[in-house]
């Protein structure tokens, strides 16, 4: 499985004062939420990305998630952005060969290791 972390700035007019924060994440089959889905098909979709929406966030900000299949440990990652003030950050999971496992997962993400956020997806 390769996780591929991309990072991309949009420096909006919301800004947010304290503590760096995930405000949402949300599951996707492409990076622009066009097909945004909580239930994927394992023979068919080979690249899914989790969106996380930050507000408040510096380069130095620590950004995680721990992966789960039916409550068992599949894999984590640490990144920061690239940039103060990025407010977009993409997590993308890639299949290799073969199909992805099916059954539920939960992805936890977690900001400068405070647990933050959790997605629940599935595959069938």
């Amino acid at each position: 499985m390769l996780v591929i972390v991309l990072g991309v700035a949009l420096l909006g007019s919301r800004s947010y004062r304290g503590s760096p924060v995930i405000l949402s994440a949300t599951m996707s089959r492409s990076m622009d939420l066009k097909d945004k889905a909580n239930v994927f098909d394992s023979k068919k979709d080979k690249v899914i990305y989790e969106i996380l929406s930050l507000g408040n966030v510096k380069k130095t900000t620590k950004i995680s998630y721990v992966r789960y299949l039916n409550d068992k440990y599949i894999d984590s990652k640490v990144t920061t952005p690239s940039m103060d003030g990025v407010t977009t950050l993409y997590f993308s999971f890639e299949k290799g060969v073969g199909n992805y496992p099916k059954g539920q997962y939960k992805i936890v993400n977690y900001i400068n290791g405070k647990k933050s956020i959790s997605t629940n997806y599935s595959f069938n």
